[in-house]
């Protein structure tokens, strides 16, 4: 369903869901985008998905992390790799979204 509601935006070109390891909450679900203009500011992107997400989906449903890729990693017959999306990816090719919780207090202080 999240890919369904992600693929749907207009500025996502392709999509891929994975589930990745977390020390505090076992899993946690991160969704890997590739936009249709690389050249747009991933972290603003990045922040309209999530909130595009909160729209269409029940809370637990949205994704903890959004990850501007180049491409998703797919197989010679098209199928998604998704066991080399579920290891972290580099720093280079991501951005990620913290909670709005974890904005807050450095909103404080800056006010």
């Amino acid at each position: 369903k999240l890919e369904r509601i992600l693929r749907e935006h207009e500025l996502v070109a392709d999509v891929a869901v994975v589930g990745r390891a977390d020390p505090v909450h076992t899993e946690e679900v991160v969704a890997c985008i590739v936009l249709k203009n690389p050249s747009m500011d991933h972290t603003g992107v990045a922040v309209q998905l999530k909130a595009y997400c909160r729209q269409h989906l029940a809370p637990y449903e949205v994704p903890s992390k959004i990850e501007i890729l180049d491409k998703i990693p797919k197989s010679p017959l098209g199928k998604v790799l998704k066991k080399e999306l579920r290891v972290a990816p580099k720093p280079t090719p991501a951005v990620q979204v913290a909670p709005a919780a974890q904005l807050m207090p450095a909103m404080k202080e800056v006010a």
